[in-house]
C-alpha cells in the first residue's frame, strides 16, 4: 500500500463535488496533518466540508503536526508546510496538493505530487467516475487552474470556457502548477528578512467555497 499524504485543497474540492470516496478507491488510505483537519473544520469552510471532517472516514488518518522544518518551507501556508513535513516523516510515496509553491518545494525533495485535476484524471482512467458530470460540478466551485494544466488533462475542453479563464484569479488558494514550467520557489515577498506568512483562517476560505 502506498503512503499518501493529503493537503487541504484536494480534500476540500473532492468533498464539494461529491467525489471524496474516490481517494480510498484509488489509494486505500490517506494521511493528513492535524492542521489540515483544523482548516477543513474552520467556521469559514464550506458547510459540507465541515460536516465531512467532523467525523473523518476510517481511511483518513490524522497525524500530529511537526513544527520544525527547513527555512524554505516557512514561505508556505500552514497546511502545505505541515503536509510536506508529514510526507518527509512518513517517507510518503505521493503528496496530494494544489498549491503551486508547495508543489515546487515538495518535488525538490523528491516527492511525487498530484492535485485535484490529477486525482480526477486517474479516477476517470480507472472508470471510477463519469468525467463529464464531475467536470460540471468542479466548474461550479471556486476551483481555478492555469488553462495549460486543464488542457493537459482534458484537451477537448474549449479554450474559450470562461469558467477557467486564461487570467488566473488572485485567490489565496493558488491554482495547480503548470507542470510544463518551472517557477522560482522564492517568489514570495519578504519583510524584515523573514518570509511573509499568511493566515489561512483570515484569507484562505475566500477562494475555496
Amino acid at each position: 500500500m502506498r503512503v499518501v499524504v493529503a493537503d487541504t485543497s484536494p480534500l476540500n474540492y473532492l468533498v464539494l463535488i461529491g467525489q471524496i470516496e474516490i481517494l480510498p478507491a484509488l489509494f486505500e488510505k490517506a494521511f493528513a496533518p492535524q492542521i489540515v483537519q483544523n482548516e477543513l473544520r474552520h467556521d469559514d469552510a464550506p458547510l459540507s466540508v465541515r460536516r465531512w471532517i467532523a467525523e473523518p472516514p476510517s481511511w483518513l488518518e490524522i497525524a500530529p503536526d511537526q513544527n520544525n522544518g527547513a527555512s524554505d518551507l516557512w514561505r508556505l501556508d500552514d497546511g502545505e508546510r505541515a503536509a510536506i513535513l508529514l510526507a518527509i516523516r512518513m517517507g510518503a510515496d505521493l503528496l496530494l496538493m494544489d498549491d503551486r509553491d508547495g508543489v515546487v518545494l515538495a518535488r525538490r525533495r523528491g516527492f511525487a505530487v498530484t492535485g485535484t485535476l490529477g486525482i480526477l484524471d486517474l479516477a476517470a482512467g480507472r472508470g471510477l467516475i463519469r468525467l463529464g458530470d464531475v467536470i460540471a460540478r468542479l466548474k461550479n466551485t471556486s476551483f481555478r487552474c492555469h488553462p495549460t494544466s486543464w488542457l493537459r488533462c482534458w484537451p477537448d475542453t474549449p479554450r474559450s470556457d470562461s469558467r477557467f479563464p486564461l487570467r488566473i484569479p488572485r485567490h489565496i488558494t493558488r491554482p495547480p502548477r503548470d507542470l510544463s514550467r518551472s517557477e522560482p520557489a522564492d517568489a514570495l515577498p519578504q519583510s524584515g528578512g523573514r518570509p511573509r506568512r499568511r493566515s489561512f483562517c483570515r484569507l484562505r476560505w475566500r477562494g475555496l467555497g
